[in-house]
């Protein structure tokens, strides 16, 4: 199993990797405790020999401390591997599914999304959800709110999930990459707090870059240290003189550091997650992608000789050199030398210049890969699924072994169904429990899946993509004083207004009216249905009103009916969830309630 084998590679890399920290931990105390003693030595004597080895073990240190970061984000990322294995093994074969599950989408009153269970607990987005940042969390909920009705679009969506559906390893990379830093999608959040205060900053006025006396004080003062330096060493001078100009530059510095400072401080809470963010886009980037929208998608990440990887990645070797500040050895030692936060700050101040235009973009472009990976990682677990063919011109459904993705294969009931044509609307009869609700869902969804470019839960699946509009679970409002039945209405209005406004609609309507007497109830459905039939509307309205099955006879080229039936031999009744021709016949709730001793 291809999760299983990653484990295994993953845990013996780590454990290389592990050991070789432990090395490299050792070095860099030992090069810091000699850089001190020798540090000390040369004020003591001003020895340049002491000058010379204190430098080299200030490199070797700060190779060690490199290196040393390297290993850590190295085996972070080795373990992120192991987690995302362990998650879908433990998502495949135990049904344990840990992932975001998006209730923050619910909307009560969306078309389609709360009655075909798309957010929330157990949800569609819950079974999908692959995700490793908000932004990306985001656009996966706005492809699974939205139904794309474009044909060409959805082939093209369909390509790129597929192509993203065989790089499975790419997936990983990529997932593993995100989880670096904190901008993991487990946050309950409908806004990229991170994103929009980075943007911000990008967009905000510079400290140095503007005043052009920098231009060459940056150049002419560590130059003079230069100049001195090498003096030193040939010993036309004394050490006094150096450390004099060495003061000079660090008082220079110390007049900005409060300003300094408040930049550090903000972009250090910025330094990790574009670090990954650039690591995203050198992944994806260097990506041969050949579907026609991942081509597409991409080609921003290239402007002329300033690809966004180069871009990122200069300016995160910035922020890491500014970072070295914050080892007080290394900030005097360059600050004196070079003036070191003043040649960093001008360095990001002309990067974060280039980066404005750019990065609004780029942070579309990695949450759409980002989403598009959920779909693909969907595709590769459930490989006998199929692609819908998508038809243009006239309204057609029609489904061959058709079952709800949510629920395990082994349970699974598999459904043949279909429709063409506008004005068409299939009644659905059935007792409790015997299947009409699972049935409504596993059509919606199916719809849903078809149109975001993933595949559906079916062996044979044509479809003309469609608007949905449900009823199905209306709630009563207390706070806003509405009855439960009122509620229903003002959804059923709803669908009726998109309909008065030509809009071709695909409607699911689960029990209406509910709320009222069963003759009222009777005359008001068979209402509703008459003008479902005039607005030439298409779509499949469940019932247990046996009676509005009457209605083929009157209008045979508009209703079909279809039911689920259920077998009730002595004390026992079965369910087989199998939608046949017809109107059902066998009723089971007082049955039901006899078996179990509720009613005598």
């Amino acid at each position: 199993m291809y999760y299983s084998e990653n484990i295994k590679r993953y845990d013996k890399e780590y454990q290389k990797l592990n050991k070789l920290k432990r090395i490299f931990f050792i070095l860099r105390a030992v090069s810091f405790i000699f850089s001190l003693i020798f540090g000390y030595k040369i004020i003591e004597t001003g020895s340049s020999l002491f000058i010379v080895i204190f430098a080299s073990f200030i490199i070797l240190f700060l190779f060690a401390v490199k290196f040393d970061i390297g290993l850590t984000d190295k085996m972070k990322y080795i373990k992120n591997l192991l987690n995302i294995n362990n998650k879908e093994i433990d998502f495949l074969t135990k049904n344990k599914n840990t992932f975001h599950n998006g209730a923050e989408y619910i909307d009560f009153n969306h078309p389609f999304s709360f009655d075909i269970d798309i957010f929330g607990e157990n949800s569609l987005f819950h079974y999908l959800n692959r995700t490793i940042s908000i932004s990306g969390k985001i656009k996966l909920a706005e492809k699974l709110s939205f139904i794309q009705k474009d044909k060409q679009t959805i082939i093209e969506l369909q390509e790129a999930v597929e192509e993203l559906s065989n790089m499975s390893d790419f997936r990983q990379y990529f997932a593993a990459t995100g989880m670096l830093n904190d901008i993991s999608s487990e946050i309950s959040s409908k806004t990229d707090i991170n994103k929009i205060n980075i943007l911000k900053w990008a967009s905000s006025p510079n400290i140095f870059l503007n005043n052009k006396i920098w231009k060459y004080l940056r150049i002419i003062f560590p130059g003079i240290f230069a100049v001195l330096f090498v003096v030193l060493l040939l010993g036309y001078i004394p050490f006094n003189v150096l450390l004099a100009w060495g003061l000079v530059q660090i008082s220079v510095v110390g007049i900005y550091t409060k300003k300094i400072n408040a930049e550090h401080n903000q972009l250090s809470k910025k330094h990790d997650m574009l670090s990954v963010f650039q690591k995203l886009i050198t992944i994806s980037e260097s990506e041969e992608f050949k579907s026609k929208y991942l081509k597409n998608l991409t080609k921003d990440f290239y402007e002329k000789d300033n690809t966004a990887r180069l871009l990122l990645k200069n300016f995160n070797n910035s922020l890491k050199a500014f970072d070295s500040r914050l080892n007080i050895l290394v900030a005097i030692t360059f600050n004196m030398a070079a003036m070191w936060d003043i040649q960093n700050m001008l360095r990001l101040e002309n990067l974060k210049q280039k980066l404005n235009n750019h990065l609004p973009v780029w942070f579309n472009i990695i949450a759409e890969i980002d989403a598009l990976n959920s779909f693909a990682n969907f595709n590769f677990n459930n490989p006998e699924y199929v692609f819908p063919t998508i038809e243009k011109e006239n309204f057609k459904l029609k489904i061959k072994s058709g079952g709800h993705p949510l629920i395990d294969k082994q349970n699974r009931i598999d459904n043949d169904f279909e429709i063409s044509g506008l004005g068409k609307i299939t009644i659905i009869t059935g007792a409790n429990m015997a299947g009409k609700s699972t049935f409504l869902r596993t059509v919606g969804v199916n719809m849903l899946l078809a149109s975001t470019g993933a595949k559906v839960c079916a062996k044979e699946f044509i479809f003309k993509p469609t608007d949905i509009y449900t009823s199905v679970r209306t709630n009563d409002s207390l706070s806003k004083n509405e009855s439960y039945f009122y509620s229903e209405l003002m959804r059923l209005k709803k669908i009726i207004d998109k309909l008065k406004s030509d809009e071709e609609l695909f409607v699911i309507i689960d029990e209406m009216l509910r709320g009222t007497n069963s003759n009222d109830k009777h005359k008001g459905s068979q209402g509703l249905i008459e003008q479902l039939i005039k607005y030439k509307v298409t779509g499949l309205v469940a019932t247990h009103d046996v009676l509005l099955g009457n209605m083929k006879n009157d209008y045979p080229k508009n209703i079909d009916t279809k039911k689920f039936e259920v077998d009730i031999v002595e004390n026992d009744i079965s369910f087989d969830y199998k939608l046949k021709d017809g109107v059902s016949q066998n009723l089971n709730a007082t049955f039901l309630m006899k078996k179990y001793g509720i009613i005598e």
